[in-house]
């Protein structure tokens, strides 16, 4: 057996060697004693070779400064949060909540939109990550947020002149689609919708709805011309952008006088 180097009272790093502990399997274990006042025994060889330099004391201090470098304040609500050193410098709120109140009334850029929904294809995210996400980014906390417009929208769809209005529609184009002229035949059934021409949010802004009393006042909502028929598959078309040209404003305009003079008296038998 080779003799044994004695490091007793010497100093590795924070350690300070006070004597052998015991020998297990040709290994000299010694029993030190570090700055923080830890004792604990660490292999000889550790202690030489520099692998061993504290208790772990070393590392505690450094995340403690790392952590407290990377405390900012939050650029919407001024409370003071942690940014994990690995996230982005971009990163200036605490939460989604801040940062959805920081976005709200700016417009993102065509690029930004492209990139945001390029990073999150593909990604699947757990029930309690998407309930988190939606109460977040839910009512006034949302950047779309304006004054509970939503619910006035959705009692105008449910109201009794909202269905005489789209049945008009309905049968002033004789169930069929404009654009393509799909409709119902045996054993092949077509969804058809109704396309606001001019958005209904656009009429309750331009007109200031606020109740269902306004509502019912504003004679623009309830004009049938403002109203085409469409399968499901061209009205997901028209609000992704698709076929614009072909229903552009004149041509819309132009179709809505050729209903009028000639395809709504033949409906009605006129």
């Amino acid at each position: 057996m080779s003799k044994i180097r004695d490091l007793t009272n010497k100093k590795f790093g924070r350690w300070t060697v006070i004597k052998i502990a015991y020998i297990k399997k040709r290994r000299t274990y010694w029993e030190c004693v570090c700055d923080c006042g830890t004792i604990k025994n660490v292999l000889g060889t550790n202690l030489t070779r520099g692998m061993s330099m504290s208790c772990g004391c070393i590392q505690r201090e450094r995340r403690i400064k790392e952590k407290n470098n990377n405390y900012i304040e939050c650029s919407a609500c001024g409370r003071l949060f942690y940014r994990k050193p690995c996230l982005s410098e971009s990163k200036k709120t605490c939460s989604l909540k801040c940062r959805n109140l920081l976005k709200k009334g700016k417009k993102q850029s065509k690029e930004t939109i492209i990139k945001r929904a390029l990073a999150n294809t593909g990604k699947k995210r757990n029930i309690e990550t998407r309930r988190r996400m939606s109460e977040a980014a839910r009512g006034d906390n949302n950047s779309q947020w304006k004054d509970g417009r939503t619910k006035l929208n959705y009692r105008i769809r449910k109201a009794y002149k909202y269905k005489d209005w789209y049945v008009s529609i309905y049968k002033r184009d004789n169930y069929t689609c404009q654009k393509c002229g799909a409709h119902h035949i045996v054993g092949d059934r077509v969804r058809l919708i109704i396309h606001h021409i001019k958005p209904l949010a656009l009429i309750l802004d331009e007109n200031n709805i606020k109740t269902l009393n306004d509502a019912d006042n504003c004679d623009e909502l309830w004009g049938i011309n403002n109203g085409i028929v469409l399968c499901e598959s061209c009205h997901k078309k028209i609000h992704r952008g698709k076929f614009h040209k072909e229903l552009s404003e004149i041509h819309i305009k132009d179709t809505i006088y050729k209903w009028n003079v000639e395809l709504y008296p033949k409906i009605n038998g006129e």
